[in-house]
């Protein structure tokens, strides 16, 4: 099995991955801002075949809490297979496979 590589935008900046079959690499960040806090938590694994990413996301600012989850998934063959345009690079085709999010705030008012 070969090792995954592909690129990946954290805390502002694009940095190249490289993992092994079998290995995980989780990146945390966030903190607090001018209208609350937000945190990020992404997880990138090689399960062989593919690349799994599974992220979260909870932020608080004036509107209330927020929260989003999910998990997309490349197959190795497809991690430089999207042109991005702006940062001049080709990304993974990323496919979704999982997304969820919730408004707290839309909740506690009936939306």
């Amino acid at each position: 099995m070969e090792n995954a590589r592909f690129w990946v935008y954290i805390n502002g900046a694009h940095v190249k991955l490289t993992l092994e079959p079998g290995q995980s690499l989780t990146h945390t960040g966030g903190g607090d801002c001018d209208e609350g806090y937000s945190w990020d938590m992404d997880t990138w694994t090689h399960s062989g075949t593919e690349v799994v990413h599974d992220y979260t996301t909870e932020s608080r600012d004036c509107d209330g809490r927020y929260s989003r989850a999910g998990a997309s998934v490349a197959p190795i063959g497809s991690l430089a297979h999207r042109w991005n345009p702006y940062a001049k690079m080709w990304q993974p085709a990323w496919d979704q496979q999982t997304y969820s999010q919730r408004d707290h705030s839309a909740e506690e008012s009936g939306y």
